[in-house]
């Protein structure tokens, strides 16, 4: 069975493209390095097809997979859930609750048999959600530019991190050692390591929404939600543990891309919204799924 619930963040009025996007901001916590990748991947053949093992560090229990078989065939199976009015994101917990947030910007935990129970009251607006290593919720606030968590146990918010901006930070992405990638629809990007330490990208896209890492999780993407500037942005991590300056990797023509997610045979799979023409211009590890 697939849940599915569909939202877009809500878009500020589009702002005109930066003047010169590959400058970090002076405010950065953390420099990034300023050699910028070569844009080869963008034609990187996909994942071994033969992989049935699963990479390391996963917060969800291990299953195998076949990179060879594609997208299964046929119509997901849509459950609709009530009260769901403002989440802009979800994520399942290690209990198997299905973590959303609800129209009184309550953490609210779904069961399978669609019962619900609020895990954290009054916890504050959410955008992105995702799942920390810990247990924990990580989401970006609503209007504040916070990284927040929820103690699982307690239901606690606390801070992670400030991340400086505007503060209309969108999707989410934890990779298995508590790295945070995310960016804001002013178009700051924006990496939070795993002591907190925030590398600010400055603003490198018109608005950005979607976040994603690698399987490696060596490489951070950002999808660009203008459709003025329908880029896939991308940075790498160095040996020494640095991020490079994010640049345009792949361009998706006529389309507002949203959020986006990498699956296990490390194909980048977009989103657009549903006021976009469609998804063209897809790539061997860039592909659509409008």
């Amino acid at each position: 069975m697939t849940w599915m619930l569909l939202a877009a963040c809500t878009p500020k009025p589009e702002a005109t493209a930066p003047t010169d996007p590959t400058t970090p901001s002076s405010s950065t916590t953390s420099s990034p390095t300023p050699t910028t990748p070569a844009d080869t991947a963008a034609t990187t053949p996909t994942g071994d097809t033969a992989t049935t093992t699963v990479p390391p560090g996963l917060i969800y229990p291990e299953a195998p997979y076949d990179c060879g078989l594609g997208v299964p065939a046929g119509e997901p199976a849509v459950r609709r859930l009530t009260g769901i009015t403002t989440t802009e994101a979800l994520t399942f917990d290690l209990d198997g609750y299905l973590v959303a947030w609800d129209a009184g910007a309550n953490v609210v935990q779904y069961a399978v048999d669609g019962s619900v129970q609020v895990l954290a009251p009054n916890a504050g607006e959410a955008k992105g959600i995702d799942l920390l290593n810990d247990g924990d919720i990580a989401y970006t606030h609503g209007t504040l530019p916070q990284l927040r968590g929820v103690d699982h146990a307690t239901g606690a918010p606390y801070l992670i991190a400030e991340l400086g901006g505007a503060g209309s930070y969108c999707d989410i992405d934890v990779a298995s050692d508590g790295t945070v990638v995310t960016g804001d629809l002013s178009g700051d990007a924006r990496i939070v390591e795993a002591d907190g330490t925030v590398v600010d990208f400055g603003r490198i896209a018109v608005q950005l929404y979607g976040a994603a890492f690698s399987v490696s999780e060596d490489t951070a993407y950002w999808s660009g939600y203008s459709q003025s500037d329908p880029w896939i942005f991308r940075s790498e991590r160095g040996a020494d543990g640095t991020w490079s300056q994010p640049t345009r990797w792949v361009e998706i023509e006529d389309s507002t891309l949203s959020g986006m997610a990498v699956d296990a045979c490390d194909n980048l799979q977009p989103s657009c919204s549903p006021s976009a023409a469609g998804c063209t211009g897809s790539t061997p590890r860039a592909r659509s799924s409008c």
